[in-house]
């Protein structure tokens, strides 16, 4: 998790300063062996009444976060697939400030989705070409994706639903160069 402090100008032009939490999910905000965020419940509800957004920053599927941030109550952007997509609240920002990137998003029901990755087509195709020998986590039946991770089958579906990655699995490491 890291801490960040920013400036920001209003309309008027005047700075003032605001703090922001970045954090990733897996092994560091929710729990490496279990993915439950008990134990960090207590620190995300302070910095909640603290007005200091936390912003998840993971390879995690939209699928999967859309459905932490609403058991969470986090109503702030989002980022998954490694850095691929931004996902933000439809009524995150005032309508004065859209910019660009906003104005050209993608529009999923609640958010607007900035896209920085390439599309799991082409990644897909990609790794077709390469033939690296490896299960496409995306690809594989249910049941070897939950055996894979330990997920159950709504958590395995959920992270299965890539739009901009692909984790390859080898089955022998050794063999990798």
């Amino acid at each position: 998790m890291r801490l960040n402090r920013c400036k920001l100008a209003n309309r008027e032009g005047l700075v003032f300063d605001r703090w922001l939490m970045v954090s990733d999910l897996d092994g560091t905000l929710l729990n490496h062996h279990d993915y439950r965020v008990t134990e960090a419940l207590p620190m995300l509800q302070q910095l909640e009444k603290m007005a200091i957004p936390v912003i998840f920053n993971t390879s995690k599927t939209f699928a999967e976060l859309r459905l932490l941030v609403q058991q969470l109550g986090n109503r702030h952007p989002f980022i998954v697939e490694n850095g691929s997509a931004v996902a933000i609240p439809e009524d995150y920002f005032p309508k004065d400030f859209q910019g660009k990137h906003l104005a050209e998003a993608q529009i999923v029901p609640g958010y607007r989705v900035i896209v920085t990755g390439r599309g799991v087509d082409e990644i897909n195709a990609f790794v077709g070409k390469i033939d690296p020998g490896a299960i496409n986590f995306n690809e594989c039946p249910l049941h070897q994706a939950m055996e894979l991770t330990g997920l159950s089958a709504s958590e395995a579906s959920h992270a299965q639903q890539r739009e901009y990655s692909v984790p390859l699995i080898f089955a022998n490491t050794d063999q990798q160069t």
